[in-house]
């Protein structure tokens, strides 16, 4: 790996941590795409590569969204009742998500990233415009909803904020919390 490289990778790591933090977009979105165009040039096999650019960014979030759970746990930010439910769940879903991951050939990963992240930006202009406050779903409706946002973090190599916030937020829990 050549500094060159080395360069880039901590640019694109200040950018999407930038981008990030003012947006509050998953840096998924931002890093597998910039892998994908980078890894190649790092002699990364075109058949392997966007299932090592989902598994690099799922790996980066693990450090910086346990970074932030804890300060977001200091400052009273989170519901533990809907993270007791929630999370089996997408624990459970990015097993899941991971195994499809794999079964799925390698030239079909990059479509099934833009058709999810072309549905969540439609998902994020739906939930601008229409605001609703259903009571949170039963414990197993919850946790199986935590699956099924696991499955598609993980097939997007999302940390899965883009979907469990619009959940949370349409289930009545506050923005800050959710």
């Amino acid at each position: 790996m050549g500094i060159e490289l080395i360069a880039l990778l901590v640019i694109l790591g200040v950018i999407v941590g930038l981008l990030a933090g003012l947006l509050g977009i998953g840096g998924g979105l931002l890093v597998v795409p910039a892998l994908l165009w980078l890894l190649p040039k790092a002699g990364i096999a075109t058949d392997i590569v966007m299932h090592l650019a989902l598994a690099t960014s799922l790996a980066s979030i693990i450090a910086t969204s346990a970074s932030s759970a804890l300060n977001h746990l200091k400052l009273g930010n989170v519901d533990l009742f809907v993270v007791k439910w929630l999370l089996p769940g997408v624990l459970l879903g990015g097993f899941l998500g991971s195994g499809v991951a794999e079964w799925i050939p390698s030239h079909y990963l990059p479509k099934v990233f833009g058709v999810i992240v072309l549905l969540l930006a439609i998902q994020m202009v739906i939930s601008i415009q229409a605001r609703s406050n259903h009571p949170m779903p039963k414990a197993w409706v919850t946790t199986l909803s935590g699956t099924v946002i696991g499955i598609i973090s993980t097939l997007a190599g999302i940390g899965g904020g883009s979907l469990t916030v619009p959940f949370l937020n349409r289930h009545g829990i506050e923005m800050r919390k959710a």
